[in-house]
């Protein structure tokens, strides 16, 4: 996939959670800004050229490592402790 396509995703889902924030679905509002998160990540991993299937463990783990730590793309405040 694209950066712009995972994006795409991204945002549709967050847009799905918020819906169902104001709907009061507060399970389902969870789970779709976890996939907005998702995609995101993955979004920001291809667009370093870190190719990645959406494996949730993997992307976190390359998310961490790679833009994290190694490139300090992103602060260490958003690494997972």
């Amino acid at each position: 996939m694209m950066v712009q396509e995972l994006l795409a995703k991204s945002q549709e889902n967050l847009k799905a959670a918020t819906l169902a924030f104001d709907g009061d679905c507060y399970n389902a509002c969870a789970n779709r800004a976890y996939y907005a998160s998702v995609h995101a990540a993955a979004a920001a991993l291809f667009a370093f050229g870190l190719h990645v299937e959406i494996n949730h463990r993997k992307i976190q783990a390359l998310l961490n490592n790679e833009l994290i730590s190694a490139r300090k793309v992103f602060p260490s405040a958003m690494k997972e402790q």
